[in-house]
């Protein structure tokens, strides 16, 4: 699978450049939303796409969108319907790929990304930002988009 590595790449990226929550609660929980990020931290910085492992995704987001506080709500809201738009494409599909980026490189997603990153950071303690991300294919070369 070609576009294997590269739409993990993607999903790595995407949680590098921040996530987006939601709460039935308005005041949202900031120590619930903490524990569930220090408990996951590994599964959200995740770089897979197969469908298993973003279901899994998923369903963390679905949680700290819940618990998340309201400073940081809508950012963790865009970020997880990017995760679950993403599920939907067909990675081995070069012009599905295509859409993969253009919805990662959406300004939206990347202010909300960087909100929720710097929150994350600054209110829990956890460091969601890894350092630079290279996209590769499973034989090394640059994908085509």
């Amino acid at each position: 699978m070609r576009h294997g590595r590269c739409g993990a790449a993607l999903v790595a990226l995407a949680l590098v450049l921040g996530a987006t929550a939601c709460s039935g609660d308005d005041s949202g929980d900031a120590e619930q939303f903490c524990v569930l990020i220090r408990t996951n931290r590994d599964l959200l910085l995740g770089v897979s796409v197969e469908p298993e492992a973003t279901s899994e995704a998923l369903a963390v987001y679905d949680q700290v969108v819940d618990v998340a506080p309201r400073k940081i709500r809508k950012d963790a809201e865009t970020i997880r319907t990017l995760f679950e738009e993403l599920e939907d494409l067909d990675f081995t599909d070069d012009a599905a790929f295509g859409k993969a980026f253009e919805k990662l490189f959406n300004s939206d997603v990347r202010n909300a990304s960087e909100r929720f990153t710097d929150y994350v950071d600054d209110e829990c303690a956890v460091k969601l930002r890894t350092g630079p991300i290279t996209v590769t294919t499973v034989a090394g070369t640059p994908p085509t988009t």
